[in-house]
């Protein structure tokens, strides 16, 4: 499952807890709001009960005032006029009472409650008063105005809140996550090769720290691995000079069998010094990227090596851009070391889709499946002993490996489509 960036958890948090905010806003400002219009409704009510209570006696004693009372929808009784169960209001009860007592009517108790007329008419509102002499007056009139259209308004105002909070947030965060990706990219693009392209130091205070900080790392990186590449060459240098004399001293050795011994072993030396001076060197540049026709390539090196196991199928042209010397050495490794451990060796190039693909298939023992991925660790020898013959330190491989990387591809081991032994595929990007 692929992970949420930092800026899209964090205005989802913000859109999250503006939300919940906003919806227990919204549930305290419509029950206010409830209230108002109920406690609006609720004071015509009180007036008019003031009226039937100090004319109680005329409307009771008088059936043709009663009966033109109860059009106007006044009414006298003996029992409590509000439907039993029904669902009072207290706060229109407790507004009707204030008004009540300050017009300096005394009541027992007052009840309110709304009736719905089962359209979608505004409820009707029925309110009664309990006279001192426990006669009931009730009105009727119109009930609390509905709240479905002033919800709709309530919730058009928090949108329109919602928007101006999360705007200038999400602006924010944009402006914050693309210093960081810049920054991301360019930490992945570093590899101690190219020259440190530092990041602009743009954002909030703690992300151009971070800005400040990796900037300053790369520097000190590509410093020292310069300054690697200087003590490198030193001891090449230093050490080329007593390899070269000790070749010319057993140059003067008089038996034969000694003195080839000792130039294979000199040669050997120095082939794994060179090889070592090789890996340590990886991670720097090795010249300019150019335009490498892959076909032409191998051919080269087949002519150069004039060797009759080592066999070339490249019947297209294939071009990838790349660093000739590098690439040149990393495949010369791979064809060395299939006649050395497969007596034949077939080389081969072609194009497979937007790769291109540099095969080395060798006749040997092969390596193991779940050996192959040790086989390309710096300094790791098989037990299959594919090197216990012929000496090494486990670099080959790894060198190759390292190349293929630095030109953008990699390095591949595996089984050949028919009979025993290994291919070694390097697979790079193709130039249409």
């Amino acid at each position: 499952m692929k992970r949420l960036t930092l800026a899209t958890q964090i205005a989802l948090v913000v859109a999250l807890a503006l939300f919940v905010a906003q919806s227990i806003n919204f549930v305290f400002a419509a029950q206010n709001r409830q209230n108002q219009l109920v406690n609006s409704a609720a004071l015509p009510a009180a007036e008019r009960l003031l009226t039937a209570a100090n004319n109680a006696d005329m409307l009771d004693s008088r059936p043709v005032i009663r009966r033109m009372a109860r059009q106007r929808r006044v009414a006298i009784s003996d029992i409590s006029p509000i439907p039993e169960g029904a669902e009072r209001l207290p706060s229109a009860e407790r507004v009707i009472a204030e008004a009540l007592t300050a017009e300096g009517l005394i009541t027992r108790q007052i009840q309110v409650v709304t009736l719905d007329p089962g359209s979608r008419d505004r409820p009707t509102l029925l309110a009664a008063a309990q006279l001192e002499d426990g006669r009931w007056v009730s009105v009727r009139g119109r009930g609390p105005r509905p709240l479905r259209p002033l919800l709709g308004a309530l919730i058009l105002q928090y949108f329109i809140i919602g928007l101006i909070v999360l705007i200038p947030t999400l602006l924010l965060l944009r402006r914050t996550s693309r210093s960081m990706r810049r920054l991301t990219k360019t930490a992945e693009e570093f590899d101690g090769t190219n020259v440190p392209m530092p990041v602009p130091v743009k954002g909030p205070r703690d992300v151009r720290a971070l800005i400040t900080a990796v900037n300053g790392m790369e520097t000190r990186i590509a410093d020292m691995m310069g300054e690697k590449d200087v003590m490198l060459g030193a001891i090449g240098h230093d050490l080329r000079t007593p390899l070269t004399a000790l070749r010319i001293e057993a140059e003067t050795v008089e038996n034969d069998s000694q003195r080839a011994a000792l130039i294979d072993q000199i040669e050997a030396l120095h082939a794994q010094f060179e090889q070592l001076l090789d890996f340590a060197r990886l991670g720097r540049a090795a010249g300019s990227t150019e335009i490498v026709a892959l076909d032409d390539l191998a051919r080269t090196i087949v002519a150069e090596r004039a060797t009759p196991p080592l066999t070339l199928e490249a019947s297209e042209p294939v071009r990838v851009s790349a660093q000739p010397g590098p690439l040149r050495r990393a495949i010369d490794n791979l064809v060395g070391n299939a006649l050395r451990y497969g007596e034949r060796a077939e080389l081969s190039v072609r194009a497979d889709g937007d790769s291109a693909v540099i095969c080395v298939r060798d006749h040997g023992p092969g390596i193991s499946a779940d050996q192959r991925k040790a086989a390309m660790r710096p300094f790791e020898r098989l037990e299959a002993s594919r090197n216990r013959g012929t000496g090494g330190h486990g670099l080959g491989l790894a060198i190759v490996s390292a190349v293929a990387r630095a030109q953008g591809g990699r390095l591949e081991l595996a089984d050949p489509a028919e009979g025993s032994g290994l291919e070694a595929r390097i697979i790079l990007p193709r130039l249409s």
